[in-house]
């Protein structure tokens, strides 16, 4: 979270990962609406949290609003391109849309930055097979 987001909207930092706590919570509860609007009030507070907008870009996935989901996750690799998660996501939609070029440049990123990070492995196996899957059908997996 930017330092300059923290006090954004009169929130504290504290006040701010309450908030993210309970989107999380909202999204794993499958209530996908309601985590949106919790992600969309941080993004809007501070546009520059690359996290809360690849949380938002989530529950815009989730909700069948692809373009929405991959225009957030571009603007929070853009404020924070350590955000493996939006790589992996972003790579799985170019995959599933037959867009190979875009795919494997995301792809390609969550390689880099998931390399030494165990956790990272099986989302990085699947963006492989998913490779080599639409390689194979000549697009689309």
């Amino acid at each position: 979270m930017s330092p300059r987001g923290a006090a954004l909207g009169g929130w504290t930092a504290e006040d701010r990962y309450a908030l993210r706590d309970l989107g999380h919570t909202l999204l794993s509860e499958g209530r996908y609406d309601l985590a949106r609007n919790i992600f969309a009030g941080l993004v809007a507070t501070d546009p520059s949290d690359g996290y809360s907008r690849f949380a938002l870009g989530v529950c815009y996935r989730r909700l069948n609003e692809e373009g929405r989901a991959v225009a957030e996750m571009e603007e929070a690799l853009r404020a924070d391109s350590s955000l493996l998660g939006a790589a992996v996501h972003l790579a799985e939609i170019h995959f599933a849309r037959g867009e190979q070029e875009k795919a494997r440049r995301y792809a390609s990123m969550a390689e880099a930055l998931g390399r030494g990070r165990p956790a990272a492995a099986p989302a990085l196996a699947r963006l492989r097979r998913l490779s080599k899957l639409a390689a194979k059908r000549g697009g689309a997996p």
